[in-house]
């Protein structure tokens, strides 16, 4: 995958850890997958090694869904 739809620095994730919602929780990674092909190799990637997948659209929901939980590891 181009590094350049990878985030893993601190800085980068921080407007991830949050939605309109009053909740946060940083996470740990974000992806942006571009086909239904990548999105089913991250799954199966994640599944293997049992890491949690907190699917997220455009962020503006204000029930905390697209927050990732903050004992996900």
């Amino acid at each position: 995958m181009d590094p350049a739809r990878w985030l893993d620095k601190k800085e980068q994730l921080f407007c991830y850890a949050y939605d309109a919602f009053v909740e946060e929780s940083m996470p740990e990674a974000v992806i942006f997958p571009e086909t239904t092909e990548e999105v089913s190799q991250i799954l199966a990637l994640a599944s293997a090694h049992q890491l949690p997948v907190t699917a997220r659209g455009a962020g503006t929901s204000v029930c905390g869904g697209p927050i990732p939980p903050a004992t996900a590891w």
